[in-house]
This record gives structure tokens, sequence and C-alpha cells, in this order.
């Protein structure tokens, strides 16, 4: 796990934890599934998919503007997928359409369990997503939605990261002051963008194999910082995850 090197102020007075979603929570199992259904092996479904999801990272402003609006999600994603039909015809729409649902996206396989720990450590939990489509049903499938605190998603706050008004949403959801709060991704250009807030932010290491843990080492970085309030540790408070 690398990390963009909080301070151990920042960690110590830390009161509350944002995610991003896709490559730090979740991973579209669904999509990558479809390009293997093309007759290509396991091995490079994965790397047709890194590909794509990588060009997806770089197109900026125009990443942004997919994922405030449904219609041109889609348009710009069928665009990207396109390449895939020269594998098989229909593959771009068929991995496009599991990309679109977000309760065919699965959880790395440490998430539940980690989620779980800092919120009876007493840690407020959020989540910070560009995205087009509401994606509450991804965590509900796996019991995970009941742990946040706030969601926050591009499409229904109308900003998008790493425009900083929409950690400063985040923080409100929470009710905390930006510097209390900690933010996980894996894309440093728009994970990062509530640092002028004064939000630190730990940026996850290169992604590996599917379904690998994207969360190891977090709770060791997270040891020393404790929020005032801790949770009540008992079997009536403590927060347990579907499948743990």
């Amino acid at each position: 796990m690398g990390h963009a090197g909080p301070s151990s102020g920042a960690l110590r007075d830390c009161q509350g934890i944002l995610f991003d979603f896709a490559y730090t929570l979740f991973y579209p199992r669904g999509a990558i599934d479809q390009v293997q259904r093309a007759g290509i092996s396991p091995r490079d479904a994965r790397r047709h998919w890194a590909e794509i999801w990588s060009n997806s990272d770089a197109w900026g402003p125009a990443g942004v503007a997919r994922d405030l609006d449904p219609d041109t999600h889609r348009t710009e994603w069928l665009r990207l997928l396109a390449p895939l039909d020269r594998l098989r015809p229909g593959v771009a729409l068929a991995a496009y359409q599991q990309l679109a649902d977000p309760s065919t996206w699965a959880p790395y396989s440490d998430v539940s369990s980690t989620l779980a720990y800092l919120k009876n450590a007493g840690y407020k939990l959020g989540l910070v997503s560009n995205t087009s489509h509401d994606i509450r049903a991804a965590l509900s499938a796996h019991g995970l939605v009941r742990l946040f605190s706030a969601c926050v998603l591009s499409c229904e706050a109308g900003v998008a990261k790493p425009d900083a008004r929409i950690f400063q949403l985040a923080c409100e959801g929470l009710d905390l002051a930006p510097d209390k709060c900690l933010m996980i991704g894996d894309t440093a250009t728009t994970d990062s963008g509530g640092a002028p807030l004064g939000i630190a932010t730990v940026i996850l290491g290169n992604r590996p194999d599917w379904p690998a843990r994207r969360l190891l080492g977090l709770r060791k970085l997270l040891s020393t910082a404790r929020p005032k309030q801790s949770a009540t540790h008992n079997a009536s408070t403590a927060y347990q995850v579907c499948g743990q």
C-alpha cells in the first residue's frame, strides 16, 4: 500500500475517513467477466480491461463530464470499449451494461472486515465517488451501506473530483471539519482534490490482479490515530458485515 505521506498529526487527529469507490473498495467483476467470455484467457481479459481503464483515467475534463450524466457516460464508455468488438461483436455493449450495473461490482477481499473494524473503532466513514449511477446498490448488496454516514456521488452533487466542493459536501455529511478527515483513493489526480481544504490523502499503490486485497496496511497506518470518542466494543454494538 502506497500513500501520499499524511503527517502524524493528521493521522492522530483523524475522526473521519472518506473512501473512493472504484478500485479502492470495489472492482467491476461483471464487466471483466464479459471480456473473458469473448474467448480469451483470464490474464488477457484483465490486461485488456486494465488498458481500457487506464485510458478512462486519462480523460481529464471529459471523464468529469462523463460522471455527471448517464447519457454522456454511456456514449463515452461505449467509445472507449469499442475495440473489444474486435474480439467478438457485441462484447463492448455487454461489458458496458455490466459496468453500469452497480450490482455486478464486487468488493475486494479485505474491504468488509476493514470497514467494520474502522466503524467499531469510532471513525465516521464516508464515500466520495465520481459516478453516473447510484452505487449504493453495490454497497447494499454486500451489507456495507449502513457503515457509511455519508455517500456523496458526482451524479447527485453536480460536481466531481477533484473539485474541492465534493469533498466539502462529504465532510459536511460526516459533520466534521475537513482537517479531521482522511481520504483513501487510488488516483492522485482526482482523490487528492480535498487537499486545499486540509484533507490528508492516502493513495493506494498500483492495482493488483482481482480480487486481491486493496486496504492491506490501512489498519497499521491508522494505529496511532484514534478519534476522541471511540465506539463501545461489545457484542451489542459491534458492527459485523455479511460474509465475515
